[in-house]
């Protein structure tokens, strides 16, 4: 279990960056939305790593909507909405998903407090830093 977590913790962490930061018409920096955050990850997605890989990263935000991403063979394709046979789960509040993606919340604590779980295989959370690259 604390192996699993520190490598949940390293995945959440690289994912995130500033690029999931965004100005305002004033030039102040303001926390994204989830949705903005879903929008952002094909632009970061790494095809090359993802060459004969199949599978599918379910995010279920409880205050929120569910999106999945579905790597196949080299691509990458985001979606709202549950998958019918997700690879792994993440669970986690707004609050705490937009948290850790911009860096004001450090996943490993995240993770600890119980503000994110996972479902399904648990070693797959661990290679999203894998096919997401940290701009």
């Amino acid at each position: 279990m604390i192996c699993e977590y520190f490598t949940i913790h390293k995945s959440l962490t690289h994912l995130r960056a500033s690029g999931y930061n965004r100005k305002n018409t004033h030039g102040v920096i303001t926390m994204a939305t989830v949705q903005e955050i879903f929008d952002e990850m094909p632009n970061r997605f790494d095809a090359i790593a993802a060459v004969g890989q199949k599978l599918i990263f379910q995010f279920d935000i409880t205050d929120g909507d569910s999106y999945h991403i579905t790597i196949n063979d080299g691509t990458c394709r985001v979606v709202k909405g549950t998958s019918n046979d997700p690879s792994v789960t993440l669970i986690t509040d707004t609050e705490s998903f937009v948290g850790i993606m911009t860096g004001k919340l450090d996943g490993m604590q995240a993770f600890m407090a119980g503000k994110v779980r996972t479902e399904g295989n648990m070693m797959l959370a661990t290679r999203l830093n894998d096919f997401f690259r940290n701009e």
